[in-house]
């Protein structure tokens, strides 16, 4: 309790700095509140027990996502890097960057306080010991799912009638990975990590372009390794080569997927060309523009500070809820009832630059710049109830995983989790939740295929 305290205090001292020092002092270095507020939770959460729950929860991934895409994202706006300079030219323009940090820290404190600290503590379930790891892998279902797996690399699913866009062929891909880590993460010896890998290089070769469908995969397999074993996180020379490793492979994969979709213009369209031009590419002079692109860092800031300045400056009017309302007119296409709920994506990007937004371009926002707009300063409430919501329902993914129940509900969870920086990031609830229903009837007929009875 005191620890929560603490950083209650804490918010609301760095709340208070934005207001007594001068808003060009808030613009050159109120990226600095963003780490130091980030700093202080991980911190606190790592000192709990069995800390792997609280730094898994979606609690701390919302966090560690906006803090830091935040930090770097504020910096670069700030200092004119950046291909872009869009960003740059409405960060100048805004009418108040003081409020803009300091509602951002303040939703970062609601979802800080969303965490169940006590549930969390006191669940018995999740300190028991489960027994149901075995030396014995299913060999002919694994091989039927990563048959799969490689089919659906070669297919385009189009759901836009829908209202959503691109292809929904990943979320049945990430299906099968989600049914095929239940059955690796049960061998309980180190063989399993090779059938990892051999998952890992079946979905890298099929997705090579995307950098966040194969990051998820790598989420995937973490998650469960580390929730079987109970890994608990420390501050020690063994964690910071860990992270280091981990890091790493993130940072090569992102500048690879980056380079295969034309980032630096060496027209490669494979992994292993990619891999060539990596250090080049690294030593470029405009390398800090670059990456500031490639992990979307300068979007993400300055397209939901724009958002929340738009609002703040009465520019717009508030939507009560309508992008929140439409998960419930998900079936119904657009053509059929044409005052369907538009998303926030395309009502900012329409809004922001309606050229880009005829050309198929969007700008997502993030949750706490959408739920500003919807409903004003009750977004304070919305986004800790949502976020306790999440973190129940992680919960309950946590006790499948330990258990082994391979079920539609339990893939259902994973997936939701799995993909959740989707919804952080301010591609829509609706979206976000339109892909994990798209999997359903997928998952019912692959538990049926590896003959698991029990599938709801």
């Amino acid at each position: 309790m005191k620890a929560n305290l603490k950083i209650i205090l804490l918010t609301f001292f760095y709340v208070s700095l934005c207001f007594f020092l001068s808003e060009e002092s808030i613009r050159e270095f109120g990226f600095w509140f963003y780490l130091l507020q980030l700093v202080q939770i991980t911190i606190t959460l790592v000192k709990k027990k069995s800390n792997y729950i609280y730094l898994l929860s979606p609690s701390f991934l919302i966090l560690l996502y906006i803090n830091l895409s935040f930090f770097f994202g504020h910096y670069v706006v700030s200092n004119d890097i950046g291909f872009s300079k869009a960003h740059i030219i409405a960060f100048d323009k805004f009418e108040s960057v003081s409020f803009i940090t300091s509602f951002f820290l303040l939703c970062n404190l609601m979802v800080f306080l969303a965490l169940p600290f006590s549930r969390y503590n006191n669940n018995d379930i999740l300190h028991s010991t489960f027994k149901n790891k075995t030396s014995k892998l299913p060999l002919g279902k694994v091989f039927v799912l990563l048959t799969l797996l490689l089919f659906l690399g070669f297919i385009d699913i189009d759901l836009s009638f829908l209202g959503g866009g691109g292809s929904f062929t990943y979320p049945l891909q990430l299906c099968t990975a989600i049914v095929l880590v239940f059955l690796i993460s049960k061998i309980n010896n180190k063989i399993k990590y090779l059938y990892y890998l051999v998952l890992f290089a079946v979905f890298v070769g099929t997705n090579f372009e995307s950098k966040r469908e194969i990051i998820y995969v790598l989420i995937l397999v973490t998650i469960f390794e580390i929730i079987k074993k109970r890994s608990t996180f420390s501050f020690n020379f063994k964690s910071l080569i860990t992270g280091s490793i981990g890091f790493a492979i993130f940072f090569y994969l992102i500048i690879l997927a980056s380079i295969i979709r034309g980032y630096g213009d060496y027209e490669v369209d494979n992994p292993i060309a990619a891999s060539v031009h990596v250090f080049d590419y690294l030593n470029s002079d405009q390398i800090q523009s670059a990456l500031a692109i490639n992990f979307e860092v300068e979007t993400s800031y300055g397209s939901s500070a724009n958002a929340l300045d738009y609002v703040y400056s009465g520019k717009v009017n508030y939507l009560f809820g309508e992008t929140f309302l439409k998960i419930f007119f998900l079936p119904i296409p657009r053509y059929v009832f044409p005052m369907k709920p538009k998303s926030m994506v395309n009502i900012y990007t329409k809004l922001d630059d309606e050229s880009a937004f005829n050309d198929g371009v969007t700008s997502p926002i993030i949750f706490y710049s959408e739920s500003f707009w919807n409903f004003g300063y009750f977004a304070f409430i919305f986004i800790y109830l949502l976020t306790l919501f999440l973190n129940l329902f992680y919960e309950k993914m946590i006790l499948s995983i330990l258990n082994n129940q391979i079920t539609v509900k339990s893939i259902f969870l994973i997936f939701l989790y799995i993909t959740i920086i989707q919804f952080i990031r301010g591609s829509g609830i609706e979206l976000w939740l339109l892909y994990g229903l798209v999997q359903i009837p997928y998952s019912i007929f692959i538990l049926k295929l590896i003959k698991k009875p029990k599938t709801i």
